[in-house]
């Protein structure tokens, strides 16, 4: 048996360590690179080909987002909820 699982026992985890800390955003993505990924994103529709492509799927641009862009959403979902909309019935 190898190294990892001796007989079913279960394998002892133990933390690795790193060069240095990075914060991390969600999904572990390093928030310099989501925020570069995010400057990317927002910014394709200013190249003329990808303006094209981006209107092939009826997209315009991409913009950033937060969590009061979900205010309405949110709204909607306490509405339903107040006229009983969530029960199935």
């Amino acid at each position: 048996m190898g190294a990892r699982e001796t007989r079913g026992e279960a394998r002892e985890t133990r933390p690795r360590a790193c060069a240095r800390a990075r914060p991390r955003g969600p999904f572990g993505i390093p928030l310099e690179l989501r925020k570069r990924i995010q400057s990317v994103l927002v910014s394709l529709h200013e190249d003329r080909e990808v303006r094209k492509r981006l209107a092939l799927g009826l997209v315009e641009r991409f913009v950033p987002v937060g969590p009061s862009s979900y205010d309405y959403i949110r709204m909607m979902l306490e509405a339903c909820e107040a006229a009983g909309f969530m029960q199935i019935r």
